[in-house]
């Protein structure tokens, strides 16, 4: 009997445009795509709910509770191969703790997903979102950081560069996400809610290619007084190194677009019991033996494989493996 592939990344919608594949539209169709590639199963959830909310003008926070109320639906109906995660808007204060509360423990939901920014808020560096880490704390299950589709385009606006040959999609979607965990790798949110558990997704972006630079930065010029460094330098100090800080809190990664280099450079600095695996394999079905092709050519121990596939999600997320 093979072993058990766990996908920690994929997405199910309420509604998606008639473009997307069925398995972002239909249940059904995903639970068939994980059976086709062997994923026995998905933690599944949806990073557009609360983006898409904002931008018709609509409470983000309500379609978050609508959301999380179908995921649980969808989650009964298929418990042996569905992870339900929940997702919330994050800078409605109490409010945003509350309804983390309400999904997982009344509806039973195993994660919370947040963006890391909507609408010139981040998730990392805004007060709003610290009665949000302390309910995740008390509950215990893991916040995932997913980036939602506007950020690029305003980005490309600021800077009057166009997005040709797919160049959102392709270098700039995580870019919300590496600037957030790296405020959570050299900030003090991780001291200050220390049982906090984060999920950042797509590997953290562009974050593991800046690895060496991030410690030499740290161990080499910021600790040693470096004059341009100490020059550029906003917000408060500490001693403790960013990826001590990672290593020292549950942080982890998943795979989904992240080449072998990069999960090269997550397993070392993070450790391979950090990483998990996901493939966004509902709006992309093309990625997910892709994805399995890079973990396999690792040429990784055993041990560390099966962590990867599905130890470290069962712990995670807390089903059986």
């Amino acid at each position: 009997m093979a072993a058990p592939l766990v996908d920690v990344h994929t997405h199910l919608s309420l509604a998606a445009p008639e473009h997307y594949p069925q398995a972002m539209h239909h249940v059904d169709a995903l639970l068939h795509l994980q059976r086709e590639h062997g994923i026995s199963r998905s933690a599944v959830y949806s990073p557009m709910v609360v983006s898409q909310a904002m931008k018709a003008g609509h409470d983000p926070l309500e379609a978050a509770r609508r959301y999380n109320d179908f995921i649980a639906r969808t989650r009964d109906e298929h418990p042996d191969e569905v992870t339900g995660v929940g997702i919330i808007y994050p800078f409605a204060s109490d409010e945003s703790a509350r309804e983390a509360e309400r999904a997982v423990r009344e509806l039973g939901l195993s994660g919370i997903m947040a963006n890391p920014y909507l609408k010139g808020d981040w998730l990392d560096q805004d007060d709003r979102a610290e009665p949000l880490f302390q309910a995740m704390e008390s509950l215990g299950v893991p916040l995932i950081v997913h980036p939602e589709e506007f950020m690029e385009v305003v980005v490309a606006e600021a800077v009057g560069r166009r997005l040709l040959f797919d160049e959102g999609l392709v270098l700039w979607r995580t870019l919300a996400t590496t600037w957030a965990l790296y405020g959570f790798a050299t900030g003090p949110l991780l001291d200050r809610f220390p049982r906090l558990k984060l999920v950042f997704a797509h590997g953290g972006g562009l974050f593991w290619g800046k690895a060496a630079r991030i410690d030499m930065a740290f161990r080499e010029l910021v600790a040693r007084g470096d004059a341009i460094a100490a020059s550029q330098w906003e917000g408060p100090s500490s001693d403790t190194l960013p990826f001590d800080r990672l290593r020292s809190h549950e942080v982890y990664m998943d795979t989904a677009w992240m080449d072998r280099g990069s999960m090269r450079n997550a397993i070392e600095w993070l450790g391979p019991d950090r990483v998990l695996f996901g493939t966004d394999g509902s709006p992309h079905p093309g990625s997910i033996d892709y994805f399995k092709r890079q973990l396999a050519d690792m040429g990784l121990p055993d041990a560390q494989r099966q962590a990867i596939e599905h130890t470290n999600a069962a712990r995670l997320f807390g089903f059986q493996s």
